[in-house]
């Protein structure tokens, strides 16, 4: 895990102070600091699996963000969609969103289990059908059937530059997504029997698409955290003045 709690006054930047106040729950961070595709903190591999296409870097809420590639990590004890937990990850956009009408699409995040043809979970943002326009949508799924699918807001107000917090919660029963610490859209579905074996983080434009992101630390954590947290986490990544 991370090193000893720092105390208030060493605190060098509000990831810190996360990471930090967090310490106990995380079990996988990646953060791109120093241009490096791999993990900064992991329960399990923190070293990728693979890395695909050419990978570049670019300006993240903190340091660098993947900005191109495909990096691909063990799963396991870095992420368990079998297990409560909490997954959160910073993404921009780095061509303006097209109207509604337009086919834009990315797939910044995807799990797979033992079957690497059937996903286990991923994290859309664009079209994803002619009734939701430009949203943002995640879905949970174990040998073909579907346990949790979650919409949320739509992007399309998104610009340039800006960096937006997606967290994705799990429990018993219940999958939630949030937005920029915003009160979270829930669905009704079980967990899954196993974790993910591997799971791929995306930062590429498809090319058959307008809609190109940038991501940023990636952090899972091995419980749910409740929705005050999740505005807490966002509020200081931001800057925001807490009002605690």
């Amino acid at each position: 895990m991370l090193s000893a709690p720092l105390k208030a006054q060493e605190w060098e930047s509000p990831l810190d102070r996360v990471l930090t106040l967090f310490n106990e729950s995380i079990v996988f961070h990646a953060g791109f600091e120093g241009d490096a595709a791999q993990a900064n903190l992991a329960a399990g591999r923190g070293l990728p699996l693979a890395v695909e296409g050419e990978v570049s870097f670019a300006d993240g809420i903190v340091g660098s963000a993947l900005a191109n590639g495909v990096v691909t990590f063990e799963g396991g004890r870095n992420l368990d969609f079998s297990m409560p937990g909490t997954l959160l990850l910073w993404v921009s956009i780095s061509r303006e969103i097209s109207p509604p009408e337009s086919e834009g699409y990315a797939f910044p995040l995807r799990a797979y289990g033992s079957d690497a043809s059937i996903p286990h979970g991923m994290l859309m943002l664009g079209k994803i059908d002619k009734a939701n326009g430009c949203g943002l949508y995640v879905h949970i799924e174990a040998s073909g059937q579907k346990s949790g699918n979650v919409r949320g807001p739509g992007t399309l107000g998104w610009r340039v530059a800006e960096w937006h917090m997606l967290a994705i919660t799990w429990r018993q029963g219940v999958y939630e997504l949030s937005t920029d610490g915003q009160t979270p859209v829930q669905r009704k579905g079980p967990l899954l029997p196993s974790a993910s074996s591997r799971f791929m983080l995306a930062a590429h434009s498809n090319p058959t698409s307008n809609l190109s992101i940038l991501i940023d630390e990636m952090t899972v954590f091995d419980r749910p955290l409740d929705a005050g947290e999740i505005a807490w986490i966002w509020r200081t990544m931001m800057g925001i003045d807490d009002p605690q």
